[in-house]
């Protein structure tokens, strides 16, 4: 009881408090601002941790493989299973794009996106890719690929079981960025090996001479060629040199033209800080907005209204710093 009383005394308007919820008073005020431009400060140190690869790959990794399989989820596909084949592959291909300074499936050399799965030996009927860069979260990667009809449809491919994931920091358009590669597929299924069935020789009481069957052949399994399907590329963008860029999917082994959980909740912050951010801004706001309520018939009474400037006055600068954030989110593009 004595907790519940102090959130209202700090929170409603209400007689033991004479109408003026803490968070309104000067006090409550400092300690709001306060937390919020710190949050502010932690969402930018995150995004630059971000782009400038202070953090392990792995954790940018396993947090773009938990929100593909949160899609999946709603879905009611198969969860993808992270394979270490499938994450070496998309490493090569992300360096590769580092060090030839290009973004694109097919490399200035020519090399297709499934040139990297023979490179590591990852034997597949299905495969698909795609690519992202020049992003600051993680959780904005993903968003750009849901957007996009065809890297949607890789994302919630029923043909696909594994995945594997990549990152690389380098310069595009002379700026800083991590190239983000992701990869899909499904392991080629081996046709079964020839096997022969014989017959037991049976020997009869009499004189009839021993019989042995032919040994019968099981019928193989025959796994058709993949067909190949490719993207035009194509650019789509403005002359902002710093916006974030998703390439265009591709799929292989199908007859289209479209081309582990997270355990660690910092890994979730770190690489998706907004999304945590905003959510402390709007319960601010909203604990600000029921104290403003509830103490309003009490400050009309008494004709004070101070306190209640004090919390419009606060939501306007918290709504600032969510404005300040939007602002600061790189713009999206599709290649």
């Amino acid at each position: 009881m004595k907790k519940i009383h102090k959130v209202k005394h700090i929170c409603i308007g209400c007689e033991s408090n004479d109408h003026k919820p803490k968070i309104l008073l000067e006090s409550g005020i400092v300690f709001v601002l306060a937390v919020s431009v710190f949050v502010l400060v932690v969402t930018f140190g995150s995004r630059f941790a971000f782009r400038s690869g202070v953090l392990p790959a792995e954790v940018y990794s396993s947090v773009l493989i938990s929100l593909a399989n949160d899609t999946r989820a709603d879905m009611s596909l198969n969860t993808l299973s992270q394979n270490d084949l499938l994450t070496v592959a998309a490493q090569l291909k992300a360096n590769d794009m580092v060090a030839n300074g290009y973004f694109a499936h097919t490399s200035p050399s020519g090399q297709t996106p499934w040139y990297w799965l023979d490179q590591v030996g990852y034997g597949y009927m299905y495969a698909g890719e795609n690519l992202a860069v020049n992003f600051n979260e993680s959780e904005l990667v993903n968003d750009a690929w849901l957007n996009s009809p065809t890297h949607y449809a890789n994302i919630v491919n029923e043909h696909f079981t594994e995945i594997g994931i990549a990152t690389a920091k380098g310069k595009y358009k002379g700026k800083d960025s991590v190239y983000v590669v992701q990869f899909f597929a499904s392991p080629k299924i081996t046709p079964a090996p020839k096997t022969t069935e014989t017959t037991q020789i049976v020997t009869e009481p009499t004189t009839q001479e021993e019989q042995q069957k032919e040994p019968e052949e099981t019928q193989q399994i025959a796994v058709s060629p993949l067909e190949v399907s490719v993207t035009n590329d194509s650019y789509v963008e403005d002359e902002t040199a710093s916006n974030p860029t998703i390439a265009g999917a591709m799929v292989l082994g199908e007859n289209v033209t479209t081309v582990s959980g997270i355990e660690n909740a910092l890994a979730e912050f770190i690489t998706n800080p907004s999304k945590f951010s905003k959510t402390i801004y709007f319960f601010f706001i909203g604990v600000i907005l029921i104290a403003i309520l509830s103490s309003l018939s009490g400050s009309i009474r008494k004709k004070e209204y101070k306190h209640i400037l004090y919390g419009v006055v606060l939501i306007m600068l918290i709504l600032s710093l969510i404005l300040v954030l939007d602002s600061s989110q790189l713009g999206q593009i599709v290649i």
